[in-house]
């Protein structure tokens, strides 16, 4: 018991220096348990006094591993306090509030790549609010309407790259990133982004029509109908918590009989309004 106890304990510690594992109360609770493990049972044969050595050694340990676990504990928490859980609701907030927001969660938890995500989200969100509204005809509205985007976009696409750096595995940070320069015109700086993503998730169903929407906004329908019929055709990569892809057929499914629509219209048109409802 006694050797399980310490080996179960190194792990967890060794785990901790690449992963968030101390975040989770649960964990840091099993730690507890290991370590009262390896300390509540020496074996008899030992010595009395390197006994007290050990128990001088795991003591100092648990010491350590408490504090640890209560300043990143407290830093987690300080840091979700700072801003709404979902970026839908923290889009609703003032831009000027946002980036005091993303000072303070940046000082309490700077290495989360979720409360990142969660303000990307939130100016993504209020990007596509800006370039969806109406346009207004003076030189100087439009001057101001295309600083304002561009402010949005260049917070978004920041944070975005910030989530990456925290989570480098989690490749859906392109698609988001690519949908932010979608915004801006700027589609062939996203074209790279949506076939780094593709790659990395070649039977992924959200990525599929996330690429499809990119081609639609281009004006290029022919293109994204392809797009969207394989999407429809994928078998999906449904992972762990990740809901995208069940829904992912859907609205391929949707998206390709408006397409179909404008294709047999004759005409070439562009993505005007809001229609898919996680990308934009």
């Amino acid at each position: 018991m006694h050797g399980a106890g310490v080996v179960g304990a190194a792990l967890m510690l060794v785990h901790a220096l690449v992963d968030f594992n101390y975040h989770i109360p649960a964990t840091a609770i099993s730690s507890f348990l290991l370590l009262g493990i390896a300390t509540a049972v020496i074996w008899p044969e030992r010595a009395a006094l390197r006994k007290a050595w050990l128990h001088v050694l795991f003591m100092l340990l648990a010491t350590g591993l408490a504090v640890g676990t209560a300043a990143r504990g407290w830093g987690t928490w300080a840091g979700w306090r700072s801003i709404p859980e979902k970026g839908a609701e923290a889009a609703k907030l003032p831009v000027e509030t946002l980036e005091k927001m993303g000072q303070e969660m940046d000082r309490w938890d700077p290495r989360s790549p979720v409360l990142a995500e969660t303000l990307a989200d939130a100016y993504r969100l209020k990007l596509t609010e800006v370039y969806f509204s109406p346009q207004e005809s003076s030189p100087e509205a439009a001057r101001l309407r295309k600083e304002k985007l561009d402010r949005l976009a260049e917070a978004a696409i920041l944070w975005y790259r910030k989530a990456e750096e925290r989570s480098p595995k989690d490749d859906a940070y392109y698609v988001r990133r690519a949908s932010v320069l979608d915004l801006q015109g700027k589609f062939s700086e996203a074209e790279v982004l949506y076939r780094m993503g593709m790659q990395k998730r070649p039977n992924g169903k959200f990525f599929a029509v996330s690429y499809g929407n990119h081609l639609w906004r281009k004006g290029d329908l022919e293109g994204a109908k392809v797009e969207f019929e394989k999407a429809i055709a994928l078998p999906g990569d449904v992972r762990a918590g990740n809901s995208a892809e069940k829904d992912s057929t859907k609205e391929a499914e949707e998206m390709l009989a408006q397409v179909k629509e404008w294709i047999a219209k004759g005409v070439g048109v562009r993505q005007v309004k809001k229609f898919n409802p996680r990308e934009d």
